[in-house]
């Protein structure tokens, strides 16, 4: 489950939500998500309505998964960093 929503995940932020609504057409993700004839804006939706429980998402699942003195991976490889030396 947790690979299944890292690709959803990553398909969006590489091509955009236009371009997974169009394709949710073509394939059977939606009706193993579950969201057959969703649109831009039912998804945007749903991605607003994350955003705002962010916080309380995020809290809840370190104090499930995160024990004192356990390590945290992050996954960087979307990620762009600038610096100076």
């Amino acid at each position: 489950m947790q690979t299944r929503s890292w690709l959803k995940v990553s398909y969006v932020e590489a091509f955009g939500i236009e371009a997974f609504t169009r394709d949710l057409e073509n394939t059977t993700l939606a009706e193993s998500l579950g969201i057959e004839g969703a649109n831009e804006g039912d998804l945007y939706a749903a991605m607003d309505c994350l955003y705002e429980r962010q916080d309380v998402i995020e809290k809840r699942l370190a104090a499930k998964h995160l024990q004192e003195g356990g390590r945290v991976f992050y996954d960087l490889s979307s990620s762009y960093f600038e610096g100076q030396k």
